[in-house]
């Protein structure tokens, strides 16, 4: 409705997005911040430009907070000053369900946990080579409900078995011992090639825009085995996730029921990243 009181329909806009880049996240934390990072507890901090955990007494996780990730290589480098448990949660839905890759620096062997409803069950283990004071490079590379990982470019487990959860948070383990964490990094992951690029161009219709109504429909313009979407408020909070499967389109209609503004709509789906803003009157 125009300033007239004269009623018009919204044409479904097109927007075209041009591959910038294969990564979906990266913090280095030289910034001295460590910006949508969530802990359970203990003392986290940026120090020396990497995000440290300050405790000796007690296991402690902390989560980046502002996006879940779906079929991505997860990196990380990481620094024990101790000689027990440290290592990364993945597939991250809350405190009570997750992934756990935990390393044990005594032992030099490697776990890898799932964690559901709060109770912690031993999927697989191996061993590996390293001690406390050392730098280890990690790698996680979550494909389709396999796991495989990486510890200082060896493959300590390969395609193992976790269909549990679809997608999920990331974030870092420690349990009694002091850790400082850097280079965090993901990107999509391809099962041929190990790392995902985006198509040169792609599309996506969204209507009515801007949105003064309930009902939003978002159109891929293609037909997709699956596709994650989630939308943002311009502040980078997460409002709205969910995974379709064999579709091509979603409907939604909650949007209306926040402050007026402008949003970002992300949707991934078989190897394309789609991106649009929404406004709302």
């Amino acid at each position: 409705m125009d300033n007239a009181s004269n009623r018009s329909t919204s044409q479904p806009l097109t927007i075209t997005i041009k591959s910038g880049s294969d990564k979906f996240y990266l913090e280095d934390f030289d910034d001295g911040k460590a910006q949508d990072w969530i802990s359970n507890s203990g003392n986290w901090i940026v120090k020396d430009n990497s995000y440290r955990h300050q405790n000796g007494d007690g296991e402690y996780i902390s989560v980046y907070d502002a996006s879940t990730f779906t079929n991505y290589i997860f990196s990380a480098e990481a620094k024990p000053d101790w000689i027990n448990n440290f290592g990364l949660v993945f597939k991250f839905q809350d405190n009570q369900n997750y992934y756990l890759l935990s390393i044990e620096v005594s032992s030099q062997k490697a776990y890898l946990n799932l964690v559901k409803d709060g109770q912690i069950s031993k999927i697989d283990s191996s061993v590996y080579e390293g001690g406390a004071g050392t730098n280890y490079s990690i790698e996680i590379n979550c494909k389709s409900g396999k796991t495989s990982v990486k510890l200082d470019n060896e493959i300590i487990f390969n395609q193992i078995s976790t269909p549990e959860f679809i997608f999920g948070k990331i974030g870092v383990y420690t349990w009694w011992n002091p850790v400082s964490f850097d280079n965090i990094k993901v990107v999509e992951s391809d099962e041929e090639t190990g790392i995902f690029r985006m198509r040169d161009v792609s599309e996506l219709n969204v209507y009515p825009n801007p949105l003064s109504g309930k009902n939003m429909t978002v159109n891929l313009n293609e037909y997709v085995r699956s596709f994650q979407v989630w939308i943002y408020n311009m502040d980078g909070k997460l409002i709205y996730e969910e995974v379709k499967h064999n579709n091509s389109q979603f409907n939604y209609s909650g949007l209306k029921t926040n402050s007026p503004g402008m949003y970002l709509l992300k949707a991934i789906g078989d190897g394309t990243l789609y991106q649009a803003k929404i406004a709302v009157l």
